[in-house]
């Protein structure tokens, strides 16, 4: 089955979502999606003072529930997480033939995440700890590449 962005994964249509704003450095919604609270928040507030809107989640099974509910540009996920891995996560959602483009953070990663990670279309795998300007460089590439927002 083919992935489909859906209303809850947006579509690009010529640097707009369809049902929402342009993606914009006001208005890219991030889902950060960590069982490790004060990281979780520390990153949201970061990303919030770089513009970015975010949510949070605490584990894969919340995450699966905003993603249902919200827009989502973009999510980074954990994947050691109680519940629902954040590989499991990605494997669910485009199962349902839904697809947030995403980044996996982990403090262990080995090459059979890496390799799962790539095979679940992951923009990036990041090894914790990682410096808050290369997850930045990286999210701007990833709005770039999915809905052609350009922040310079």
């Amino acid at each position: 089955m083919a992935l489909q962005r859906s209303f809850f994964s947006l579509r690009p249509t010529n640097g707009f979502i369809e049902g929402t704003q342009a993606v914009s450095e006001h208005h890219a919604t991030l889902l950060i999606t960590d069982d490790d609270r004060d990281f979780r928040q520390s990153l949201a507030e970061a990303l919030q003072r770089r513009g970015f809107h975010t949510l949070e989640a605490e584990d894969g099974e919340e995450a699966m529930e905003l993603v249902r509910r919200q827009s989502i540009h973009a999510m980074m996920v954990d994947n050691h997480m109680p519940r629902l891995t954040g590989i499991e996560l990605a494997r669910r959602l485009q199962s349902g033939s839904v697809f947030v483009p995403w980044i996996l953070m982990s403090a262990r990663i080995d090459e059979r995440v890496v390799a799962e990670a790539e095979k679940l279309h992951a923009d990036s795998v990041l090894s914790k700890p990682f410096s808050l300007a290369r997850l930045t460089e990286v999210l701007q590439s990833l709005l770039k590449t999915h809905y052609g927002w350009d922040r310079r």
